[in-house]
């Protein structure tokens, strides 16, 4: 393995306590020796007569605003003897005592408190010593992947825009799941220059894991006092040295021949920046289900400890690396993390991005050079009343896939290779009936789904507002429209070549090819049915977009590229599809066995469960160029160049509380990529990290640009159901079908035909 940039700094995790570190320490216990005292004690975190960990932090909440000097009236007793402790101020009148060494086991301690009122003392107890419970973490043994994704797994690359290139060391992993790694590694390794900014964190550890010492929600994970951090330590950041929000999954997994392997795996709450530096800490207070806390591997151990002589590079390595995560952290505020609690740190390096935009750019000067070319095959009339005929034709796109992948020139651009003919479907409202041309939503369908299916359906809701729908079925769908069949050929392709089929890139550039096709449609004249009057049915002037589900997934790549939507509505779908994997495979949104724990394994042989998730993130990073969630950024946050116009369509996010099928993780980092968008109150479920904003809501992007997210929540959900959810049990439909959500929808397109769009409730 080629050397690594990494810090010149060379001391180890431990800083040893000077002499004078410890006078100061037991002059902590003088406490008649400071005159300022604390106020009166309200709570405290354990309070009098409990059990604690002997890794705990104890937190006291007293009743007024703390005085700075006041702190150093605070001492920690176990079995008579003083525990050096560090204060830091959680707010004006919390404080956290941060024991500088972990408390002895089975010991009854106390807290001493030189208060307003006289000395407070708490008594408390340690829980006793249990088994053995660390990390599995060894970076001289392949058969250890975990942690991953870890720039000890780096070379350096001066060619590169990090300056690195990923170099892995592989698992000897038995039978044909050897085939899937080898792929994904050599995909990684030549096309990309550092890891997913979309993928997960996995963490091994050697027993299950007590849930309640662990943050497991975005909000969770950026309190200062959880015990696991994902850090920015990326030099020169603005938000260098804050933490970072996550969704937390602890998963136990028993594969075929396999004993049950523990892990914890960390979806990042947004999409890590391009280029970027983080680091994962993992400290003693994550506790098993016994509450013994969480120690370091052997190895760990000596990346912790001082540089020893001849000892495995493998050491000085991690220890190199591990302090470039570690000196951030115990410099955090408000509370640092001390050294001596880390038992595992990881620096990681976000790989590049902005070369993403090439292909959908390439892809839309072929679709400009095409001419749609509709042809309308069928006009059948509608039953619904508020929809006058659906019509059905097919347009004219490129081609550009040869055996499910983009075909490209010598230079790596894509290229078409001719035409094809897509058919769409069109519903025309009652209105249009009476010589009322009608605008028109752009509608793209779920996964499994198909224009057919659904075009006609959403005609229904919006015909009554007047609006034509026009649809087509995706690529994917298209070509594989059972959704089993999709995996097994999408999963296929990857062992064979490292890399998912174009698929997903094809769909972006054949939406641009349909806004050609609709624009087109102006003079479109079919109704009545039988004997047209000569008036034009549709009026493409404005171009508005209802993505569902997967719908709403393909827009954030196609609205990067697309200046002719002026408004859109991203309905229940934010995926980044690892993620995704890993969310449905505990939710089994349509039943059935889960995909990656038991029929990925079942097609393969060999699968062990730490090479699952370090193929998982490998997976993440050779879809990264097609994941849509990737292309977002370039709509407001970095927005692309497009026909002379960085003009963006305006955006409503529908989030589905609970939906069990599109991580609401995946949604608020939606919001995130979107440059921060505002909750639109009053909300259901706070997302911290984003602001919040009363309606109505207009131009908050640009003076003609709106953009928000909104919530919906169905029965049996976490918070109370929203009108129209009373009878719907899923957060996936709740916000698609819900007649205020719908009418919500309708309203945010009505406004973009009359100029800025604004979302209200």
């Amino acid at each position: 393995m080629a050397d690594l940039p990494h810090s010149t700094r060379q001391p180890g995790w431990k800083a040893p306590y000077t002499g004078i570190v410890g006078l100061l320490a037991l002059a902590l216990t003088a406490l008649s020796c400071n005159p300022t005292p604390l106020p009166s004690l309200a709570a405290s975190v354990p309070a009098s007569g409990g059990t604690v960990a002997r890794t705990a932090w104890p937190v006291l909440d007293f009743s007024s605003a703390v005085a700075a000097g006041a702190m150093n009236r605070i001492a920690l007793i176990c079995n008579g003897a003083a525990v050096y402790a560090t204060q830091s101020m959680l707010d004006s009148d919390t404080v956290v005592v941060v024991p500088n060494t972990p408390m002895p086991a089975s010991a009854a301690c106390q807290l001493e408190l030189g208060t307003t009122g006289g000395n407070t003392i708490i008594s408390f107890l340690t829980a006793a010593a249990g088994a053995a419970f660390t990390t599995v973490h060894d970076r001289r043994d392949p058969d250890q992947p975990l942690p991953f994704p870890d720039d000890f797994m780096t070379a350096a690359d001066a060619t590169t825009a990090t300056g690195l290139r990923p170099s892995l060391t592989l698992p000897n992993a038995p039978g044909t799941a050897m085939s899937l790694i080898n792929a994904l590694a050599t995909t990684t390794e030549t096309k990309s220059d550092g890891w997913s900014p979309l993928g997960h964190l996995a963490v091994q550890i050697s027993e299950a894991v007590d849930l309640t010492s662990l943050p497991m929600d975005r909000d969770a994970s950026m309190n200062p006092l959880s015990s696991v951090a994902l850090l920015d330590v990326t030099p020169g950041s603005p938000s260098f040295g804050a933490r970072m929000p996550f969704q937390m999954v602890p998963r136990s997994l028993t594969l075929p021949g396999e004993a049950i392997s523990h892990a914890l795996v960390l979806s990042p709450g947004i999409p890590l920046e391009p280029l970027g530096v983080y680091g994962l800490v993992v400290t003693d207070r994550v506790l098993d289900t016994t509450g013994e806390p969480l120690a370091r591997s052997s190895f760990g151990a000596a990346v912790s400890g001082l540089l020893a002589p001849g000892e495995d590079p493998e050491i000085t390595l991690a220890r190199d690396l591990a302090e470039d995560v570690v000196s951030v952290a115990e410099t955090l505020s408000p509370v640092p993390i001390p050294r001596d609690d880390v038992v595992l740190a990881v620096r990681m390096t976000i790989r590049s991005t902005d070369q993403f935009a090439d292909d959908p750019l390439a892809m839309r000067q072929d679709v400009l050079a095409t001419p749609p070319n509709v042809v309308i095959t069928s006009v059948t009339a509608s039953s619904d009343p508020d929809v006058a005929a659906i019509v059905e034709g097919t347009f004219d796109t490129p081609t550009w896939l040869s055996a499910l992948y983009l075909q490209r020139d010598a230079m790596g651009v894509p290229f078409s290779s001719g035409t094809k003919s897509v058919p769409f479907v069109l519903s025309l409202p009652a209105s249009a009936a009476t010589g009322v041309a009608a605008p028109i939503i752009m509608y793209q369908h779920g996964n499994p789904g198909s224009a057919e299916g659904e075009v006609p359906y959403s005609g229904q809701r919006f015909g009554g507002d007047g609006f034509a729908v026009a649809g087509f079925t995706d690529a994917i769908n298209r070509t594989l429209p059972d959704i089993a069949f999709q995996q097994q050929v999408i999963f296929g392709n990857v062992i064979l070549n490292g890399a998912s089929p174009d698929f997903y890139m094809t769909t972006y550039a054949e939406q641009m090819a349909f806004v050609s096709a609709l624009k087109s449609m102006g003079t479109l004249d079919v109704l009545p049915i039988g004997a047209p009057d000569g008036l034009a049915d549709l009026d493409p002037t404005v171009l508005t977009y209802e993505g569902i589900s997967y719908g709403s997934v393909h827009a954030q790549a196609f609205l990067a590229y697309e200046p002719d939507i002026a408004a859109a509505g991203l309905v229940a779908g934010a995926a980044r599809l690892a993620e995704l994997l890993e969310y449905q495979d505990r939710t089994l949104p349509t039943g059935g066995d889960p995909f990656l724990s038991v029929l990925l394994p079942g097609i393969l042989t060999g699968v062990r469960a730490p090479d699952l998730w370090m193929a998982l993130h490998l997976f993440a990073i050779s879809f990264d160029p097609q994941d849509s969630h990737n292309h977002a950024r370039f709509i407001y946050r970095q927005p692309v160049l497009v026909d002379g116009t960085t003009q963006k369509a305006s955006i409503l996010v529908v989030e589905g509380i609970d939906d069990s099928f599109t991580p609401n993780n995946s949604t608020r980092s939606l919001a995130q990529q979107l440059g921060g968008i505002p909750q639109l109150m009053p909300h259901l479920v706070r997302a911290s990290d984003l602001p919040e904003q009363a309606g109505p809501i207009q131009a908050n992007v640009d003076a003609i640009t709106t953009s928000a997210m909104v919530q919906y929540a169905p029965n049996g959900a976490s918070v109370p159901p929203s009108p129209g959810c009373v009878g719907q049990f899923e957060g996936h439909y709740c916000a698609q079908s819900a007649p205020a959500a719908v009418a919500q929808r309708s309203a945010f397109y009505q406004s973009a035909l009359l100029g800025v769009p604004v979302i209200d409730e």
